[in-house]
């Protein structure tokens, strides 16, 4: 293994090296990047190398159980560096060129900008990137590219300036590498998400546009370059993907509307004519057959083309006689939404999102370069394409249900009430919402406070919620992360319902909604207290001076006597000086903490927080009846993935199982493995 990681080191430092006197390879490198901006640039510059064509990524286990799509046999793997851990690992990607689907699968839709959702889009670009709302689309990007990239001149100036300077030495400028930075950086974001948003950069930006850029091009320049465009590309296309999926959410929930009027009006006819009801399982299944095919249908591309291979010689061996899914994918392409690399008349390929938590939604680009062939993993480290096809039908027939499945709005109201996985989660509920702040913010408040899964049991039966990125996905059974059919509920409506049962007096008890600011005191003036005792001793004589005198009393008087100060403006807003100083200095100096774990910036905001206008709510609830709940196969099989939470443990509990043991060995290597308590 060591020799395939110094592998694949020396192939993304040449593959760097390479950008910084070659054009094309840059451009190129853009244009893969653009596909995989959910990666960061490091896994960009390896995925660039070894596949510059792929469209959609995501490793192994995943297109599996999420998709419910099988990996050809054959197929190599998109290796990419891991250095989370101890020591450098290997982990694998496979595009969705390499994968095959069945009936059931999900489908790999792409988002698209299109005539109609171009105005959604124009509209973002303006309220948050600063873009002129009136000018075209490629100049608002530009706009958007070159506003981002100063904000990251703004907080990363000193990295920048040192590694300028290194290579400049006395005669470097700063007003002069600023501009260097602020240039390269904003010509290689824009062509990024230009391209993305298919249109042809060509036709706006000049290679003269990048002369700049190779001024001051290095491997260590194409570092912070690539970084800085790393980060500006995701927050642009990552808005755009939200806004678009949502707003397809919402037309789908108006289909399904106008359809169930129409199916009402039909029944309505009939009964008037006196004529024969077809019962109501022909017209159900007319019904979810209907609105599942609509699902597929909402993009409007054409299909793309296949995507090259990492090796000519190589073509993916064929799936099994009898094994191929029905996907029309059987030349390596992806499903009929990507659109290939777009033409150039200017419109955008905007999209929908992949719906899929770690998967890369990528737009297939034309052409390839730098093309890698050694060193790939083979499938034959996972099980064979016919062992995934029954895995992938095992579990769809385990339970299974129509599309258009509905879950009560009664068992959605229990999941936010009871299932949020964090502790005193209703008070805290309470008291942001009680804070006079957009709905947006409301949203990405509850996205921290709902992780996980959770279970109900309700008198219809068990339904499953699990919390994931792009909102909260219900399903009834005993799983919903990976369920097709899942009913996906977004963070904002989440916010929106929430604010609703507060004011109509049904999400909280009176007592919750009398101590909800409180209980927020007490966890601000909690992290407070730890942040003090964790600052280094000379630090404690310069830092968080305000709550200084308390360091006699012992810890939970100490934190008791900062909640209540806080309610006081004036001691507050002096902590809340304390602290800005205190920010200020730490970006200069990590040293001043012991530990690195605390989120002073994250606490500045709680407290400034303290000082918004509240809202008031009241409800005549003196009690909440304790919920019937159990743990879903999606938390079993995320805590079991996680393996033994012991260093290592993972790769051995994996080693062991692929070595043929009885299920009496494994079971004794688990117990043993996990330890008592484990």
């Amino acid at each position: 293994m060591p020799d395939k990681i110094q592998t694949y080191q020396e192939l993304s430092e040449s593959t760097i090296r390479h950008f910084t006197h070659d054009l094309d390879a840059w451009t190129g490198f853009l244009e893969t990047a653009s596909r995989m901006y959910k990666y960061n640039y490091a896994d960009q510059v390896l995925i660039y190398a070894q596949r510059p064509n792929a469209t959609a990524c995501a490793e192994y286990e995943l297109w599996n159980q999420r998709m419910g799509r099988f990996v050809r046999r054959g197929s190599k793997g998109i290796a990419l560096l891991d250095n989370t851990g101890d020591t450098m690992q290997l982990r694998y990607v496979f595009d969705v060129a390499d994968t095959g689907a069945r009936e059931r699968s999900r489908p790999v839709n792409l988002w698209r900008i299109n005539s109609e959702n171009r105005p959604l889009i124009t509209s973002i670009l303006a309220e948050y990137y600063g873009a002129p709302e009136v000018a075209s689309l490629s100049d608002q990007l530009w706009t958007a590219a070159a506003n981002l990239a100063q904000e990251y001149l703004d907080g990363h100036s000193r990295e920048v300036h040192g590694i300028l300077a290194e290579i400049d030495g006395e005669e470097y400028n700063i007003d002069a590498g600023e501009r260097w930075f602020l240039e390269s950086v904003t010509v290689s974001a824009a062509y990024a998400v230009m391209k993305r948003c298919q249109l042809e950069p060509r036709d706006y930006i000049d290679e003269e546009d990048f002369e700049p850029l190779f001024e001051y091009f290095t491997p260590e320049t194409a570092e912070i370059v690539g970084t800085a465009v790393n980060q500006i590309d995701r927050e642009i296309l990552r808005e755009i993907e939200i806004t678009l999926r949502n707003h397809e959410r919402a037309q789908q929930r108006e289909n399904e509307v106008a359809l169930q009027e129409r199916s009402a009006d039909h029944d309505r006819v009939q009964a008037e004519r006196g004529l024969l009801d077809p019962g109501p399982q022909a017209e159900g299944n007319q019904t979810h057959r209907e609105i599942r095919e609509d699902e597929k249908e909402i993009p409007d591309g054409e299909p793309a083309d296949p995507v090259q291979q990492d090796d000519a010689e190589r073509e993916p061996g064929p799936a099994p006689a009898g094994d191929r899914g029905d996907d029309g994918a059987e030349d390596g392409g992806t499903d009929p939404e990507a659109g290939g690399d777009g033409g150039r008349d200017g419109e955008p390929e905007s999209v929908r999102s992949d719906e899929m938590g770690g998967l890369d939604e990528q737009l297939q680009s034309a052409g390839g370069r730098n093309t890698f062939a050694g060193g790939s993993v083979q499938l034959s480290l996972f099980p064979s394409e016919t062992e995934q096809i029954h895995n992938i039908d095992e579990a769809e027939s385990r339970d299974n249900r129509p599309f258009a499945f509905s879950i009560p709005d009664a068992v959605i109201d229990d999941f936010l009430r009871y299932g949020s996985n964090s502790d005193d989660a209703r008070r805290f509920i309470v008291a942001e919402f009680m804070k006079e702040k957009p709905k947006e913010d409301h949203a990405t408040y509850l996205q921290k406070m709902y992780h996980g899964g959770y279970g109900l049991n309700t008198d219809g039966g068990k339904y499953s919620a699990w919390y994931a990125e792009e909102g909260l996905r219900f399903s009834a059974g005993i799983s919903a992360e990976y369920r097709s059919d899942a009913q996906v509920l977004s963070w904002t409506e989440a916010a929106e319902r929430i604010d609703g049962m507060l004011m109509a007096g049904i999400f909280a008890t009176n007592v919750e909604i009398a101590e909800a600011l409180g209980t927020e005191r007490r966890k601000i003036a909690e992290t407070v207290w730890f942040l003090r005792r964790d600052l280094d001793d000379q630090a404690q004589v310069r830092y968080l001076i305000s709550v200084a005198d308390l360091g006699q009393y012992p810890a939970d008087a100490a934190m008791e006597r900062i909640a209540e100060r806080i309610s006081d403006p004036e001691f507050r807003h002096r902590l809340t000086d304390d602290l800005r100083t205190f920010i200020q200095d730490y970006a200069e100096n990590r040293d001043l903490l012991r530990y690195s774990y605390h989120r002073p910036e994250e606490l500045l905001a709680s407290m400034e927080e303290l000082d918004l206008p509240i809202r008031t709510f009241t409800t005549e609830r003196t009690e909440m009846p304790a919920p019937s709940s159990f743990i879903t196969e999606d938390e079993i099989a995320h805590t079991l993935g996680a393996g033994s939470q012991i260093a290592g443990g993972k790769e051995r509990i994996a080693r062991f199982f692929a070595e043929g043991h009885t299920q009496k060995e494994k079971t004794d290597f688990l117990k043993n493995e996990s330890g008592i308590g484990g």
